[in-house]
C-alpha cells in the first residue's frame, strides 16, 4: 500500500508504528538505554562523604536568646543563644544538635535611627551531636534587627563537614 493510500483511508502511519508490539519495545528498549545512561551519569558524580565540606544554607527567625529556621542538612530547627559567650545551639526535629561560635558581630547600617539595623555575623561550627558529632565549618549571618524589641530575621550560608 502506498503512501497516498494510507492517508486516503485516514491511517496515521506513525500510530500504525507504535501499535505494533515491536514498535513498543523498541521504544522500550530506547527509554532503558537512556535511563541506564543517566543513573550512570549520576553515580559518577562524586558523592558526599563525611569529611567532604558541602553548602549550608537557610533562613531564620527570632526573639532574643531563642530563634528557629529552617537550613540544608539539619532542616527545621530550634536554636538557643547563649548571650554572654556568643555560642549557639541549633536543634534537629530528630534531637541531633549543632554547636557554632558568633566570631564576629557588626551593625552594618542603620534602617531606622535607634531602632532597626542591617547586620552581619560570621560564625564557626565548632561541633555537634548525633549525624553532627565533631562537625566543623563556617558560616555568614546577614538580616535585620530590632532593637527595641530583640526580635530578627536573617539568612546564612557557608559550609559544614562531618568528620570520617
Amino acid at each position: 500500500m502506498t503512501l497516498s493510500k494510507h492517508v486516503e483511508k485516514g491511517n496515521n502511519i506513525m500510530y500504525g508504528q507504535l501499535r505494533n508490539p515491536y514498535g513498543y519495545r523498541f521504544l522500550l528498549a530506547i527509554l532503558l538505554l537512556l535511563a541506564s545512561l543517566l543513573g550512570s551519569i549520576a553515580r559518577s558524580a562524586a558523592p558526599v562523604h563525611a569529611g567532604d565540606y558541602v553548602p549550608l544554607k537557610g533562613r531564620f527567625v527570632g526573639v532574643g536568646a531563642v530563634f528557629s529556621g529552617n537550613f540544608t542538612h539539619i532542616g527545621k530547627f530550634q536554636g538557643v543563644l547563649d548571650q554572654g559567650n556568643g555560642t549557639a545551639v541549633w536543634t534537629a526535629a530528630n534531637g541531633d544538635t549543632i554547636t557554632n561560635q558568633t566570631t564576629a558581630f557588626d551593625y552594618v547600617e542603620e534602617i531606622i535611627p535607634d531602632v532597626l539595623y542591617r547586620y552581619e555575623q560570621t560564625l564557626e561550627i565548632t561541633g555537634g551531636t548525633g549525624r553532627f558529632a565533631n562537625a566543623t565549618g563556617n558560616a555568614t549571618a546577614m538580616g535585620l534587627i530590632n532593637v527595641e524589641t530583640g526580635a530578627y530575621v536573617g539568612m546564612l550560608t557557608g559550609t559544614i563537614a562531618r568528620p570520617k
